[in-house]
């Protein structure tokens, strides 16, 4: 895939967004509240408050019993941890009402430019005590609101764009949230949540003959499981690669960002390619030696995470090596396809991929010019059009055998991918494996209604995936959100659970 694919394919699905909102679409501050920082603490952290015009105050004895919030880890929040909000307090049976706002800096198309927009976002539950006067989020259903099924990361990830803005609101730090508590009119509690990085870290770069890595582990580790984590074709740097592995990092494992190939971005690592033409499959296991010498790092206890292109190279890797613990598939494919970035008019002359000297076999894509000419041709058309016209024995030589694996497999696939079709490919892979190689454990996700940007922590709220009218969006933020539980729980099982990184953590923006 081209390195700008993605952002085309999101434009494209939101042209054919649908045109009835969804009954809870849209969350409405009311306009007689206000927020202003304040100095109250809830679970050791300094709030942001609400007060609306003619609310009680939470003191008042006329004021229903004093429910307050109950935020985790003296509210912060480490991207790719679970988050837990609960209420406690109330009174048995009361419905109570839990709101979080928070700015959002997304993508947005006007035209053939993209630009990046600051919006307000907000989310709400109506929710009901259980018999000891407590909720819990994640066991939860609501009554009615953004989301509808118990989840605790739904606070964050069923977010809408909010039809009002604050005063002030949108310079406020993207990473903080807003989150309140509400019986009627009256605010009970108000808190403040944290999206921060995990703290203190250790990083350690390297470059080996055309492959760099960053690894990143927490301060002090010694021999955690490791995970190789690979990015799509936007391609990567420096930074990326150690953004990609934060997450991992937050669960306590020591983590590669990897780097197989740049795209021409600024702070790439020198020596590795610019286009994507016969990249060395075996450069992954010349970084997994590097990592055996690697305090942090426990090589025998090796998962490899990948994305899109790189969901592709997992693929591989799963057909051409035994060390690997566990291997997540995160929207891959089930072939090889052709390269691209060294020459602009004839795609099909190059490959991406080579396993040491052997250039392996790829699909030709067909006029991939078309979807940067014409918005209404997509990503997936050109590879779907592609698959079906190249002859029978080259589609058989590209296909992945990945019935060689030997590695418990986890496939994660959106049916309404615009880039290439990760739903039907996921079914593909999953099917042959279990024909083939049935001992070898596989767990496939095929997710209706959701496109390519289910990878990663699910705390993405719905504008990030598009246009709110586009039922895409909700469906992918849902279907991240449930992605990155399950991968949690695949890699704790093939790799162990590693001890949580207990230590201070840092807040971004």
């Amino acid at each position: 895939m081209h390195p700008t694919l993605l952002s085309l394919a999101l434009a494209a699905g939101a042209l054919a967004a649908a045109l009835v909102r969804p009954h809870d679409a849209r969350i409405v501050e009311p306009r007689d509240c206000r927020w202003f920082d304040g100095t109250r603490t809830v679970a050791g952290a300094r709030s942001m408050r609400a007060e609306c015009a003619g609310a009680r105050p939470p003191g008042d004895d006329t004021a229903t019993r004093r429910a307050r919030l109950v935020l985790p880890d003296s509210a912060r929040l480490v991207a790719g941890r679970a988050l837990t909000v609960r209420i406690a307090g109330a009174a048995p049976g009361e419905t109570l009402v839990v709101r979080a706002r928070r700015t959002l800096r997304v993508e947005r198309r006007t035209g053939r430019r993209w630009a990046t927009v600051t919006l307000p976002a907000a989310s709400e539950a109506t929710v009901v005590a259980d018999g000891a006067g407590q909720i819990d989020l994640s066991r939860a259903v609501p009554v009615s609101g953004t989301w509808r099924d118990a989840d605790g990361e739904a606070l964050l990830w069923s977010m809408r764009e909010a039809r009002d803005t604050l005063a002030g609101e949108l310079d406020r730090p993207s990473r903080t949230v807003a989150v309140a508590l509400r019986h009627g009119d009256t605010v009970l509690d108000t808190a403040t949540l944290h999206l921060v990085e995990p703290a203190p870290i250790v990083t350690r770069s390297v470059t080996l003959d055309g492959i760099a890595g960053t690894l990143v582990a927490p301060a002090g580790a010694r021999r955690r499981p490791v995970v190789l984590v690979l990015h799509g074709s936007e391609g990567a740097d420096s930074a990326s690669v150690r953004e990609m592995a934060m997450p991992f990092v937050a669960l306590g494992y020591a983590a590669m960002g990897v780097a197989y190939y740049t795209g021409g971005r600024t702070g790439s690592f020198a020596g590795v390619p610019t286009a994507f033409d016969g990249i060395d499959v075996q450069g992954l296991a010349r970084l997994r030696d590097w990592l055996g010498a690697q305090p942090e790092a426990d090589t025998a206890r090796t998962a490899i995470w990948g994305v899109s292109k790189g969901g592709e190279l997992a693929m591989l890797a799963a057909s051409r090596f035994r060390w690997p613990r566990a291997i997540v598939g995160c929207v891959p494919s089930d072939v090889m396809w052709a390269g691209f970035g060294r020459q602009t008019a004839q795609w099909d002359t190059l490959v991406s991929w080579r396993d040491g000297a052997v250039r392996l076999p790829a699909i030709p894509y067909v006029r991939y010019e078309r979807v940067f000419a014409d918005t209404l041709v997509t990503a997936r058309q050109v590879h779907d059009e592609s698959r079906a016209a190249v002859p029978a024995p080259l589609r058989v030589a590209a296909r992945i055998p990945v019935e060689r694996t030997r590695s418990p497999l986890l496939l994660i696939g959106g049916d309404a991918d615009a880039l290439w079709a990760s739903g039907p490919m996921v079914d593909s892979i999953a099917a042959t494996v279990r024909r083939l190689a049935p001992r070898v454990p596989v767990e496939a996700h095929r997710y209706a209604g959701a496109g390519h940007g289910l990878c990663g922590p699910g705390t993405q709220p719905v504008p990030w995936f598009g246009v709110e009218r586009d039922p895409a969006s909700l469906a992918s933020a849902r279907a991240r959100a449930d992605a990155w539980r399950r991968t949690v729980a695949f890699l704790a099982r093939w790799l162990g659970a590693p001890r949580e990184h207990a230590s201070r953590d840092r807040a971004s923006d």
